[in-house]
């Protein structure tokens, strides 16, 4: 994040999760639910897998640095 000029934290990776969803996995827009706040990241939903499937997105994104870019 500091290379690009942001703070980490939960409102970083609720950016992060929001722009993954949006480019690669839309139809998780309805399914999952964000509760950010400065120290944390909680993604939330009733939808079991659509929230695995926003962690593996996250996770891909956490070790692979032109994903997060």
């Amino acid at each position: 994040f500091e290379d690009a000029g942001y703070e980490g934290g939960g409102y970083g990776w609720h950016g992060v999760a929001d722009a993954l969803i949006r480019l690669k996995a839309p139809k998780l827009k309805k399914k999952v639910k964000f509760d950010p706040e400065a120290s944390m990241f909680v993604a939330h939903g009733p939808d079991r897998a659509a929230l695995v499937q926003l962690a593996k997105l996250m996770k891909e994104a956490m070790t692979d640095p032109a994903v997060l870019r």
